[in-house]
């Protein structure tokens, strides 16, 4: 991955990711472009400039309202690799109200993007435990009528990343 960053790749990644999100791309070729830039951030070691890192953050936050559900996931993803790698991109991610991206996510009826969005959301209490944006109620709300309305043996995962919230 180091090396791919020394050659110039990830403004290449980033640059692709840019003009696909512009343009009509079919959106199976924009969905491999959010991974490969997912994965670049997600792996990277060291990356002394994050210029193109918010460029692609603020793309993924676009993408991550499509409406193609598999468009929405990946975007999420590299949005949560993104944030829990690099402390600015997460303080930059509260600054463009990305919370509300991850209300929209708590909130869904979908478990993988519910238990993704509780990923992300507890990784951002845990860099910032004191930030006024990450108390919402919403998320608060959402949570008691999950763990009061869920049958305990079929959605486990889902009560499972209620607990890991609360540690």
């Amino acid at each position: 991955m180091e090396d791919l960053l020394k050659m110039g790749g990830e403004s290449l990644l980033v640059e692709t990711l840019v003009t696909l999100s512009t343009s009509n791309a079919p959106t199976p070729l924009l969905a491999d472009s959010v991974v490969a830039v997912s994965t670049l951030y997600k792996n990277a070691i060291s990356i002394s400039d994050l210029s193109l890192c918010e460029k692609a953050l603020g793309i993924l936050m676009e993408l991550s309202t499509s409406s193609d559900e598999s468009l929405q996931r990946k975007s999420f993803f590299g949005i949560n690799a993104i944030v829990s790698h690099f402390r600015p991109m997460a303080e930059r991610f509260i600054e463009k109200d990305g919370i509300r991206l991850v209300e929209q996510g708590i909130l869904s009826e979908d478990l993988e993007r519910k238990k993704k969005a509780l990923l992300l959301y507890s990784n951002l209490l845990a860099q910032f435990p004191t930030q006024p944006a990450l108390s919402t109620s919403n998320v608060c709300s959402q949570a008691m009528q999950d763990l009061t309305s869920v049958e305990w043996e079929s959605q486990y995962a889902l009560v499972e990343a209620y607990l890991n919230l609360l540690q």
